[in-house]
Order: C-alpha cells, then structure tokens, then sequence
C-alpha cells in the first residue's frame, strides 16, 4: 500500500511562498520553523496524488504561480528557487494465507472463516511499520550578470536576492 503526497515551495525575495496556494491569498508565505525532531521546516500544502497525471497537474498548477519575469537574457526568467517536494509513504500489503490449508476446509474454495472473516495476514518480517520517503527536487534560479540582463529597478533587486 502506497501513499503519495506532495508540494511545492519557492524561495523569492527572501520569502518562502507556497506554489499551490493562489497567487493572490495572503496566506501564501510562510514562516521557517526549527524542531529538535524534525530540523528546519516549513508547514506549507500537501496534495495526495494518486498517479503520474495528478503528480504532473499539481506541479504544472504550482509552476504556474511561480515567480518569473522577462530580462534582456530570458523571456522567461525564474526569479526564485524552487523545491517540489514527494513523499511516499508504504506499507507492506496484507496477503492471503492461500498456501496454508485450513483444516476445517469445506472444499467449496471460499477463503472465508465460520465467522465470515476472510483469512489475511501480514508476512513473517513485517512490523506492520509505515515507511516514509521524501524526494525534494530543487531548481535554482540561475546567476544573470546585471551588464549582460541590463536589468534595473525591481529585476536588479531580485538579481541580487536570488544570489
């Protein structure tokens, strides 16, 4: 069994925003938190995806909101860091006991107990444990010369932040 969850952060300006909020919600930036347990972090939206459509409409949606702007080097300049972040949570999946014969067997090949409850159990050498995976994918805006993008005002700002 497989749970799949993701989101999608930016880093613009020195803010930390959240790509799958809407551009025009106040709650879209986010604060940095530090924990003992779990390090730095941020609380931002998680999405359950259930295959790869869903994954690549989440991230397309997000991108979206990204922060870009045209320079004299790019029409299409991303002016923030990114990090798409997936996590996979698993579980090993419960498995019929069809190689053991029950002793009470009918011979009518029904899996089921007296009782109506189908015969299942987890393998020898699981714990019943939940396993969690993170993948951060991280694109970092890239290093435009201010002589080579010619940019001013707020381009040349976030030229600086971006470095």
């Amino acid at each position: 069994d497989f749970l799949v969850r993701v989101s999608f952060i930016e880093i613009y300006n020195e803010e930390v925003r959240d790509l799958l909020v809407s551009s025009g919600d106040n709650h879209s930036t986010l604060t940095i938190r530090e924990d003992p347990r779990r390090g730095v972090f941020v609380n931002s939206n998680e999405t359950i995806v259930t295959g790869l459509d869903s994954l690549l409409s989440v991230l397309f949606a997000g991108e979206k909101n990204r922060s870009v702007a045209a320079t004299g080097m790019n029409e299409r300049s991303s002016r923030s860091h990114t990090i798409f972040r997936i996590t996979v949570e698993s579980r090993r999946k419960r498995t019929r006991l069809d190689d053991e014969e029950d002793e009470d067997d009918d011979g009518d090949g029904s899996d089921f107990e007296a009782d109506g409850d189908a015969r299942m159990s987890l393998s020898n050498d699981d714990d019943g444990a939940v396993r969690v995976s993170t993948l951060n994918l991280v694109d970092l805006a890239g290093s435009e010369s201010v002589r080579h993008t010619g940019a001013t005002g707020d381009r040349q700002k976030e030229g600086g932040k971006i470095n």
